[in-house]
């Protein structure tokens, strides 16, 4: 009985610590938003400061630049949905 309690608990520290990891990758994950933010603001500086640029030209770049950061947006918004799941499952299990 003692050698399956041990085990368990071994299973549980294991998933633990794979859970905690993730958790802290979403630093990462941060800091990635961060730069696509800090990126597509200084695009779009540049885009307003370009007073020759016919505007249709300027709609089609804006609408690039917002596609381009929906896109790697949502790929961080995945991740962080799933690491709060995956974090609130686990809450769950500590109670």
């Amino acid at each position: 009985m003692e050698q399956q309690d041990a085990g368990y608990d071994l299973a549980e520290f294991t998933q633990a610590d794979t859970i905690q990891a993730e958790a802290a990758y979403q630093r990462i994950v941060f800091e990635g938003g961060q730069i696509t933010v800090a990126r597509l603001l200084q695009a779009w500086s540049q885009l307003d400061a370009r007073e020759a640029l016919a505007y249709e030209d300027k709609v089609a770049a804006q609408v690039r630049m917002l596609r381009e950061a929906s896109l790697r947006l949502w790929h961080l918004h995945k991740d962080l949905a799933q690491t709060c799941r995956r974090l609130k499952k686990h809450r769950r299990q500590l109670r």
